[in-house]
C-alpha cells in the first residue's frame, strides 16, 4: 500500500537529491512518488521516472543512525548477488557517479544532513497472511540459499550498529541492571527468569558455528514474495560477520513472534520445515535432529537476548517507541518483553510428539 507524498506533510526531497538522481524535474513531479513499505527506520520512497531508462527507483532517506558505509557494504554484497544470479536491490549511482547523497539539512542532532540512496525496484506481491508447512520450508530453503551464495564472499561490512546481535554484551547489562532502583518490579521478576533461562542454555558445537557473511535481519518481512513463494531478501543494512545461527535463531523467532501476535503458536513440527528447509537449501551435511536442536537453541538465544535489551531499556534507553501508542516506555518495555517471554515458552518445549 502506498500513499501520496502530496498527502505526508512531513515528507519532502530536497532538490539537492532529486537533481542528483532525477536531474530538472517539474512541478508535478511529485505525483509520481509514493511512500511505500512500513519500515519504521528509513523513510523509503518509489519513484516513477523513465528518463534515462532508469523506470521505477526506490530513493530512502536513511536514518540519522546510518553513514555512507552501510551504502557501500549494500552495494558490495548486492552486486555479489546480482552476479549470482540473485534478483536484489542493487544501487542506482546519482548522475555524477556516486552511491550516496548527503542533503543540506543541518542540525545539532545532524550536522552532516540526512543521507540518501537509491536502488532498483523489484516487482513483487504482498505476502500470504497464512502459512503452511510447505511455504515454511520454503522461507527456511531461501535463507539457505542465501547463506549458501554470500559463503564464497569474503567480506568484511563497513558499517555496524553497536551491540546489534551482541547477545552477551545484552545478557551482561541486564546482570549489572537487574536490582537497579530504576528497574520496575516486573522487569526485575522477569530479568530473573531470563538469566536463568540464559544459563541453563546448552552450547552449539564450535566446529557448527564458524562465522560467515550474513544478513543481519531475514525476518519475512525482509522478504519478497511472487505466486505465494519467497524469492529474494531485501533491507540491506545489517550485514555482518557472524555464524549462521544469528540468521537462522532470529528468523525462527520471528515466525513464533508473527504467531504469537495473532495470539497462536508455531508447532515444532513447522518449525522443523523451515529448519530443513534451510539445512538442505545450505548444502550443510549435519545430522537433521542434531541440527534441529542447534536451530531451537539458537533461536532461544536471540530471543533472551532481545528481551534482554527491552528489559533493559526500563533503565537505559535504547527502542524508540511510538509515543501516539504506549503512554510511556514502560508500557511499550512491557509489552515488547512479555511478547519475548511467549516466544521462549513456545520454542522451550519437548521435542517429542512433534
Amino acid at each position: 500500500m502506498s500513499t501520496p507524498v502530496s498527502e505526508l506533510e512531513q515528507v519532502t526531497i530536497p532538490s539537492d537529491v532529486l537533481g542528483a538522481y532525477f536531474g530538472e524535474v517539474g512541478p508535478d513531479f511529485t505525483d509520481r512518488v509514493r511512500k511505500i513499505g512500513n519500515g519504521m527506520v528509513n523513510l523509503t520512497l518509489l519513484v516513477n521516472h523513465t528518463e534515462g531508462n532508469r523506470g521505477l527507483v526506490v530513493l530512502q532517506r536513511l536514518s540519522g543512525m546510518f553513514d555512507e558505509g552501510v551504502v557501500e557494504d549494500a552495494t558490495v554484497v548486492a552486486g555479489h548477488l546480482a552476479g549470482q544470479g540473485w534478483e536484489v536491490p542493487e544501487t542506482v549511482l546519482t548522475r555524477s557517479g556516486d552511491t550516496s547523497i548527503r542533503d543540506r539539512t543541518r542540525s545539532d542532532e545532524l550536522p552532516q544532513g540526512w543521507l540518501w540512496r537509491a536502488t532498483t525496484f523489484i516487482e513483487c506481491e504482498t505476502p500470504p497472511n497464512t502459512a503452511n508447512q510447505e511455504e515454511y520450508r520454503a522461507v527456511g530453503a531461501l535463507l539457505g540459499r542465501f547463506h549458501q551464495s554470500l559463503r564464497g564472499l569474503e567480506y568484511q561490512p563497513k558499517y555496524a550498529i553497536d551491540h546489534f546481535h551482541d547477545t552477551e554484551h545484552h545478557i551482561g547489562e541486564l546482570r549489572r541492571l537487574q536490582d537497579h532502583p530504576e528497574m520496575p518490579t516486573w522487569a526485575k521478576e522477569m530479568a530473573a527468569d531470563v538469566l536463568t533461562d540464559y544459563e541453563r542454555l546448552p552450547a552449539i558445537p564450535a566446529e557448527a558455528s564458524m562465522p560467515q557473511l550474513i544478513h543481519g535481519d531475514p525476518r519475512t518481512g525482509n522478504m519478497l514474495f511472487r505466486d505465494g513463494e519467497p524469492f529474494t531478501l531485501i533491507d540491506f543494512d545489517t550485514f555482518m560477520v557472524h555464524p549462521i545461527w544469528t540468521d537462522l535463531g532470529d528468523l525462527i523467532r520471528s515466525l513464533v513472534e508473527d504467531a504469537a501476535e495473532k495470539g497462536g503458536e508455531l508447532p515444532l513440527a513447522d518449525i522443523r520445515q523451515v529448519v530443513d528447509g534451510y539445512r538442505t537449501s545450505a548444502e550443510l551435511d549435519y545430522d537433521p535432529d542434531e541440527f534441529f536442536a542447534w536451530s531451537l537453541t539458537a533461536a532461544q538465544r536471540i530471543t533472551l537476548e532481545l528481551t534482554s535489551r527491552f528489559l533493559n531499556d526500563t533503565v537505559v534507553p535504547y527502542f524508540a517507541p511510538d509515543a501516539d501508542i504506549y503512554p510511556t516506555r514502560h508500557h511499550f518495555d512491557l509489552e515488547r518483553a512479555t511478547l519475548q517471554r511467549r516466544v521462549y515458552n513456545n520454542l522451550d518445549q519437548p521435542q517429542q510428539g512433534e
